[in-house]
């Protein structure tokens, strides 16, 4: 076997440590779904089949109650794999979005400065509400 040929098979070798884990109770799914998609487009074709089971393994918690009962044919399509796999995670984007809104509207509408108050001081407590 030629040394070029070692590298390319470590490549794909390698690309099952970069692989996240999830786990809705602990990570942010904003930030799942975007590694997720980069790794989808760096994975090498003959790993594509492949790659949403195995992330599909690596949820934890209802996310995985979520994904346990898909269909395997859908998870190794090499084509449509992964966007199979966020699809049925899609519910946690969606759930973290509505928490972005509450904190928004909560800092918006139901902080109010006071009459008394500097715009220094109301403005600390506007920033305190949206974090």
């Amino acid at each position: 076997m030629s040394s070029t040929a070692e590298i390319s098979e470590d490549k794909g070798s390698h690309i099952w440590t970069l692989l996240p884990t999830f786990d809705p109770a602990v990570d942010n799914v904003k930030e799942y779904i975007e590694k997720v998609k980069f790794i989808d487009t760096i994975c090498p074709k003959k790993d594509r089949p492949m790659l949403a089971p195995r992330l599909a393994m690596l949820c934890r918690g209802t996310a995985w109650g979520q994904v346990k009962n898909l269909d395997s044919a859908q998870l190794v399509d090499p084509d449509n794999g992964v966007k199979n796999l966020l699809a049925a995670l899609s519910t946690w984007e969606e759930s973290t979005e509505m928490k972005t809104y509450e904190q928004f509207e909560k800092a918006v509408y139901k902080t109010v400065q006071k009459s008394d108050e500097s715009s220094m001081s109301f403005v600390n407590r506007l920033q305190v509400a949206m974090d």
